[in-house]
């Protein structure tokens, strides 16, 4: 279910419920009148007791709404960025491939140095390979679609991979 569907039930949820305060409000004030009739005034505390119920729900359905709301905002402010943080993240890649070529050229070592550049590269190359497959991954699904379901986990991914350089 999308977002927006989400959004539209619990809107509807929310007007419900307020109607049905707003009753339980003026049937409670209507029934409490009358001191004396303890039938009604116990009928009046049961239906507080629901009202309370209602409000609860009303609070959360607000929030969730709200929660959608930011969760839209960010997908928005996610589809706006993701085209630069692409290009930055081919920069990281870019920069891998810079230090691998520089540890290949790098002074002839011996022994326990030697086997630390050899495993220094053979991660690097592990590194520049998975950056690469998620970047042509992310940028695939973004070009097919834009708004997929997930942007903001891509969004995610690419803020990690531009964390490799800093």
């Amino acid at each position: 279910m999308s977002s927006l569907a989400t959004k539209e039930v619990l809107e509807k949820e929310l007007v419900r419920f307020k109607e049905r305060v707003n009753f339980l409000n003026d049937y409670i004030k209507d029934l409490s009148k009358d001191k004396k009739n303890f039938e009604a005034l116990d009928k009046a505390y049961k239906l507080d007791i629901e009202k309370e119920f209602k409000e609860h729900l009303i609070k959360q359905r607000n929030s969730q709404i709200d929660q959608i709301n930011k969760q839209d905002e960010l997908k928005a402010n996610a589809i706006k960025e993701i085209p630069a943080m692409l290009e930055d993240c081919e920069k990281v890649v870019l920069r891998i491939a810079n230090d691998i070529e520089e540890l290949r050229k790098s002074n002839k070592l011996k022994g326990e140095a030697k086997k630390q550049r050899s495993e220094a590269i053979k991660n690097l190359l592990g590194t520049k390979e998975q950056v690469e497959t998620i970047l042509k991954s992310i940028s695939k699904k973004f070009k097919q679609n834009p708004n997929n379901t997930g942007i903001l986990a891509d969004f995610r991914q690419l803020n990690e991979i531009k964390k490799i350089i800093k």
